[in-house]
């Protein structure tokens, strides 16, 4: 059984849940999926919805239609329809995306006869709750991750280190908190494995400005093949004529 106090020392981190609303009367349901982002984990809300439709492009067959998408106070809003060749049946789905907790909700029906009923009350009347739940996702938080990365803070450190290689990806928005910190002297406080895992994912920034700092790293770890592996890699994922 999880303490308490171990469940504080993740609350940090990724969650998902699921649940479903059923009326007996019409026989209609809706789904609803919880996700509570990473502390760290951000998105840039400008092209948050091609994102969102290239992930449903690489994990469904149905076509995407209709799409719609909004940000405003705080509260990021798509729909869309999903659709197959063949047959009248679709999916509406609508995402809420407010501080550090998205929701996903949707529900089947028939084309011929539309959304209405239970469901459309349902669907359109939904609004994810004011309560605060984890970290701003809009918010760039990769400095706060570097200072935990390289800090005295034990847990924070631990919390830093396990986002870092389980949630965090990297972003153009990155770039220049990324160059100064590889080149100072805090970059070699970070845990091995950690710093191995900034200097490969380094590369898809897509930043030549990381080009002079990864041949000085290079040098400074000429007593580690391993760390020198990694500036190497880093420099292949920036796949340019000049980091070959």
């Amino acid at each position: 059984t999880r303490t308490k106090k171990d469940s504080s020392k993740s609350n940090f981190d990724y969650q998902t849940n699921t649940k479903y609303y059923y009326s007996p009367s019409s026989n209609e349901y809706v789904n609803i999926t919880y996700e509570k982002y990473n502390d760290y984990d951000y998105r840039d809300v400008k092209d948050l919805h091609k994102k969102i439709e290239e992930n449903f492009h690489n994990t469904s067959s149905m076509q995407v239609t209709g799409s719609k998408h909004s940000y405003d106070k705080g509260l990021y809003k798509y729909s869309c329809i999903f659709r197959d060749t063949a047959t009248t049946r679709a999916i509406d789905l609508r995402l809420f995306i407010r501080n550090g907790m998205m929701h996903e909700i949707c529900t089947p029906y028939d084309t011929t006869i539309g959304l209405k009923g239970w469901t459309k009350g349902f669907m359109e009347s939904f609004e994810p709750i004011d309560t605060v739940v984890g970290k701003n996702i809009f918010e760039n938080k990769f400095q706060a991750l570097l200072n935990d990365l390289s800090g005295q803070d034990t847990l924070k450190r631990q919390q830093a280190n396990t986002s870092l290689h389980t949630a965090v990806g990297m972003h153009k928005a990155f770039a220049d908190d990324f160059i100064k910190f590889i080149g100072s002297e805090r970059f070699h406080w970070v845990n091995e494995e950690s710093r191995a895992q900034l200097l490969v994912n380094g590369g898809s920034i897509e930043n030549e400005t990381i080009i002079e700092p990864y041949k000085k790293l290079y040098k400074h770890y000429t007593d580690s093949f391993y760390l020198q592996l990694c500036v190497l890699k880093g420099l292949g994922n920036l796949k340019t004529a000049k980091s070959y």
